[in-house]
């Protein structure tokens, strides 16, 4: 051997040496980052949990900061026990993060799930997205199996247009999953948010044109809340969960919504109708879909 390569490979091993090492800095660094980038606001949820902690076994909304800005969440879902959990900034990956300090301990019957707007705003795939939220299903599956999951849409907000086709994307590949799955719904509130002409209705939106003014929290109440309470009122029931009827699983053939596998009696008084213009079945648990207008 030429002892004179000596020196030239031990540098080169002190280069990978150094470069794997300062990968794995970078990497703690960024983790640690993204811990304490929430750091306050997970801790500020736990210190309140010690003094007037939410009902156990109750409706966890949690997300990122289209529901931490619903403020009139608990007045417009009354009289169901909801609670919310959202921090503003969170990613699908931010909410696995926590998801041990602000969504297992409660052992919620019933979860509301809103998250990956911030993520493809962070140029995350439409699969990254609905992955992720495969992975806080089966988390919360594993501790709780009787828990139901409604994930809401990813909202097309104009902020992200140039981005509707992963919007879209995610939506459908989460929307799919749900179909799947007895435990899980899909509601989609995009409908909502444009006009008869297709249109983004921006007088619902903040000056960002990506958070929402207080109109838009009634327009999603409309749209939410007849879904939360059928499945409450399915989780509250002894009854074991039956099969779709053929009625129902012909509707959700044809996409104007589709079933979640899980049946409850209809109850004619809950709202079928947002701005009296659209009308929508209540066939039991399942993903609520208006008629697109874009």
């Amino acid at each position: 051997m030429n002892f004179r390569v000596k020196p030239l490979v031990f540098s080169l091993c002190c280069l990978i040496a150094l470069t794997g090492t300062n990968s794995t800095a970078l990497a703690q660094r960024d983790a640690t980052a993204t811990k304490s980038r929430f750091k306050d606001a997970i801790d500020a949820f736990v210190e309140a949990d010690k003094t007037n902690p939410p009902p156990k076994h109750s409706i966890l909304f949690i997300g990122s900061s289209i529901f931490r800005q619903w403020t009139n969440l608990k007045e417009q879902m009354a009289p169901l026990p909801v609670f919310n959990r959202a921090f503003g900034g969170s990613q699908t990956a931010d909410i696995l993060e926590h998801m041990d300090s602000v969504v297992l301990p409660y052992e919620p019957k019933v979860i509301v799930y809103y998250c990956g707007s911030n993520d493809v705003n962070a140029k995350k795939s439409a699969t990254e997205i609905a992955d992720r939220f495969r992975e806080f299903v089966e988390r919360v599956g594993k501790k709780l199996p009787q828990t139901k999951i409604l994930y809401v849409s990813i909202n097309r907000a104009p902020q992200k247009q140039a981005k509707w086709d992963i919007v879209d994307e995610a939506n459908k590949r989460v929307q799919e999953y749900c179909e799947r799955n007895q435990h899980l719904g899909f509601i989609d509130v995009n409908p909502a948010l444009f006009d008869n002409n297709g249109n983004p209705r921006l007088e619902l939106y903040r000056d960002d044109k990506l958070h929402f003014l207080e109109p838009a929290y009634e327009e999603f109440t409309a749209i939410i809340k007849p879904v939360v309470a059928k499945t409450w009122a399915t989780v509250q029931s002894s009854a074991a969960p039956v099969a779709a009827s053929t009625e129902e699983s012909e509707l959700g053939t044809h996409g104007s919504f589709s079933i979640c596998r899980i049946q409850t009696d209809f109850d004619e008084n809950l709202p079928t109708t947002l701005n009296n213009k659209r009308t929508v079945p209540m066939p039991g648990f399942f993903k609520r879909r208006l008629p697109h207008r874009y």
